[in-house]
């Protein structure tokens, strides 16, 4: 009878923008306690003052990007250097780099460095840096011919980052299911109308302003926006709004509030590369929603089971109010895409499919470490 072998440990070394970062905490860190079971133990790398940091709070819109800048140079990039020399005289097997490490200027300098020290790199994307400027769509370039492997968030950022050829991989944006509990609303008599994320993001809410006001004369809709603001003067007219400011320990419930997810969107190549995330929060509570399909939304709401697609202000209206009128179908929906997030987009789900990726990208020669490849 053939000895079965003992799966070999691999030691990947993880850095991430932040430890609050929500790209951070949903594309790999997250995944950490489960990757162990598959062999995988990470090492987190995170810097001690992020790109940007909290300048937009602190300074006026004018010295913003002056003083962002100017932090990625003076406090950002030596202290992260300083972490990657300490990296390279660490033995990982691989190196899981999420979202590009510069920010400014877009230079694949830290990539290099890793790279031509010998370096597996698995990078991981879930925006689309590159529709932001021709030097940021160069530096992506850039960065994904240096890699092993490149795992995006949707097809759309796939296609765009084709020329990676075999070595990209798709790996949808997820939530740990075990922490997405809803829990019993506190106004039962209203349908609530909800929105969730940064605000950054508001500008595609701004957009559907029309329909949701005309929603809103119904004295039985209420609208919930979760962001972190207090704020938005821009909705501000519509009645039966309120503005919740996201709190991560009262992130379930604020959530559970909402009868009907909302996630409008622009037909724009960065949009196209947003990964749908704030969908499957709504689908692992279990809620409908009401999207613009486009990018991953079209994939991960199905129309007319799990929610509705709607790409003009009637058709927000007019899906909306039937779901508004019918509870059944709410039930219904809201069921089916629970159905879905377990089948596709569960943690446990894509904790095996990652962990696969890594394991693979670890077993390329090609990309073994110069002293590594002597002593063979």
């Amino acid at each position: 009878m053939r000895k079965v072998q003992p799966m070999r440990t691999v030691k990947l070394a993880v850095l991430v923008q932040g430890s609050v970062v929500p790209s951070s905490r949903f594309r790999i860190l997250q995944y950490l306690p489960t990757l162990e079971n598959y062999g995988i133990e990470c090492e987190v790398y995170a810097p001690a003052f992020p790109p940007g940091g909290f300048a937009h709070r602190i300074f006026p819109w004018k010295l913003y990007h002056f003083v962002k800048h100017g932090s990625q140079l003076l406090l950002y990039l030596p202290p992260r250097f300083a972490q990657l020399r300490r990296i390279d005289r660490m033995r990982y097997d691989a190196i899981f780099v999420q979202k590009p490490l510069m920010r400014w200027p877009p230079l694949p300098v830290l990539e290099q460095f890793l790279s031509r020290r010998g370096h597996r790199i698995i990078f991981d994307l879930d925006d689309a840096v590159y529709a932001k400027s021709a030097m940021q769509r160069k530096y992506i370039d850039q960065v994904v011919t240096l890699c092993s492997c490149v795992i995006v968030g949707n097809k759309s950022l796939a296609e765009e980052l084709s020329h990676a050829g075999n070595k990209i991989a798709v790996l949808p944006t997820t939530v740990d299911e075990s922490r997405y509990r809803r829990v019993l609303k506190t106004d039962s008599d209203t349908v609530c109308l909800g929105w969730t994320g940064t605000s950054s993001n508001l500008k595609y809410l701004v957009r559907i302003a029309p329909a949701l006001e005309r929603l809103s004369s119904n004295p039985a809709v209420k609208i919930k926006v979760i962001s972190d603001l207090d704020h938005v003067p821009a909705l501000g007219h519509i009645a039966n709004i309120e503005f919740c400011r996201w709190n991560m320990k009262q992130e379930i419930a604020q959530l559970s509030e909402i009868d009907i997810g909302l996630m409008p969107l622009t037909q724009d190549l960065w949009a196209q590369g947003k990964c749908g995330f704030k969908l499957i929060q709504y689908m692992a509570l279990g809620i409908p929603s009401v999207c613009s399909p486009v990018g991953a939304n079209a994939e991960i709401v199905r129309d007319g089971q799990t929610g509705y697609h709607a790409d003009t202000e009637e058709a927000w209206v007019e899906k909306l109010e039937m779901l508004v009128r019918d509870r059944a179908a709410r039930t219904k929906m809201g069921e089916n895409a629970l159905a879905v997030f377990r089948e596709r987009y569960s943690l446990a789900h894509n904790a095996r499919i990652l962990a696969g990726i890594i394991r693979d990208a670890c077993s390329l020669d090609r990309f073994r470490r110069p002293e590594a490849a002597a002593a063979r």
